[in-house]
């Protein structure tokens, strides 16, 4: 399949497509939707999850991906109010606020409501920078093609991997 995909069924459609990371975005910013795990949607490629934080934070949150890269492997930190990162995406434009299938929103640490694009958070994402980084999902195929089975990616489990809500407050370590 080409990754192009028909307006009708869209979701079961992209669901089989195989795409590069560009075709992949452009049907999003087509306004294209997909709702499952992007588990193995551009496979070959790097896949990143993305955390936003106001820029006040920049540096305290790079210095706690630097000093835990195992689980938060830092891929790229973009600077105050950047919305793309020409560093993961080459030749190809991006823009974090339409190249993501959904975004959930937050206020208070309460889920107010999942955007498809967050083009009507420009302003206030001024203020903001975005962290890449790395997802197990970018070694899956690594992993199935040594012959270990992946329960998220079988059929038979729930089709994305495990994942915590947390709403710890981490402490700096006082000694």
């Amino acid at each position: 399949m080409d990754g192009h995909l028909q307006e009708t069924n869209c979701e079961q459609e992209l669901s089989k497509a195989v795409f590069t990371p560009a075709s992949f975005r452009k049907e999003l910013r087509e306004g294209k939707q997909y709702k499952q795990s992007t588990a193995g949607i551009c496979a070959g490629y790097v896949q990143a999850n993305v955390l936003m934080l106001p820029s006040e934070y920049f540096t305290d949150f790079q210095q706690f991906c630097l000093d835990n890269f195992g689980p938060l492997p830092l891929l790229f930190a973009s600077a105050k109010g950047q919305f793309d990162a020409p560093i993961l995406t080459v030749d190809e434009s991006s823009d974090i606020r339409t190249d993501i299938p959904a975004y959930k929103v937050f206020k208070n640490r309460v889920h107010i409501t999942t955007k498809q694009d967050l083009l009507e958070y420009s302003d206030v994402l001024k203020n903001y920078c975005f962290f890449y980084v790395g997802c197990s999902f970018s070694f899956d195929r690594l992993l199935i093609s040594a012959g270990i089975p992946l329960r998220y990616t079988d059929g038979k489990g729930s089709g994305n991997v495990s994942m915590y809500k947390v709403w710890q407050i981490i402490k700096e370590d006082p000694t």
